[in-house]
């Protein structure tokens, strides 16, 4: 990961970083909350077998019991080349706008499953998506109550899996 939060983590910010050729998620923000990720840059280039890690560009997580993900502002980032999904969402009050999230799923999940092993947490489109929406992580957080506004998302099949 480029950037990876632990604990009980809030009013943080992550402004104007940038990354290429992240192994893994972009940026995990587990225990992350009340805080604003904006104007990131990360960007894989190459081809999904490069990436034996490759996952989404940015995570929400919730391993820490102290904490709940809300009120999250991820705005104006760009995430490219990544192997799955753009980003993975849970908790709620968040606000998920003008995110550019290019050349997503490149391991054309869930057609090549086997391949790349294209499912996680027992829900089947996780991998394949431009933003899920998930009910869970390692604790019960359904998305709710979020806004998801003006974002451009491209990628395998992204028309028809966009959210």
């Amino acid at each position: 990961m480029a950037i990876d939060t632990a604990g009980n983590v809030d009013k943080t910010t992550y402004l104007r970083n940038q990354f290429e050729e992240v192994n893994g998620k972009c940026i995990d923000l587990d225990g992350f909350h009340d805080g604003l990720i904006e104007e990131n840059v990360c960007i894989n280039k190459g081809k999904p077998e490069d990436y034996a890690f490759g996952h989404f560009g940015i995570v929400m997580n919730n391993a820490s019991i102290e904490m709940e993900s809300r009120n999250i502002r991820i705005v104006n980032n760009r995430m490219e080349g990544m192997k799955f999904g753009g980003i993975f969402v849970i908790g709620e009050g968040h606000r998920i706008t003008g995110n550019r999230l290019l050349r997503l799923n490149t391991a054309h999940c869930n057609e090549n499953a086997a391949k790349f092993g294209c499912s996680a947490l027992g829900e089947p489109d996780v991998l394949d998506t431009g933003i899920y929406l998930g009910s869970h992580a390692e604790r019960p957080a359904p998305a709710k109550g979020n806004v998801i506004e003006g974002n451009e998302i491209m990628g395998w099949k992204m028309k028809s899996r966009c959210i």
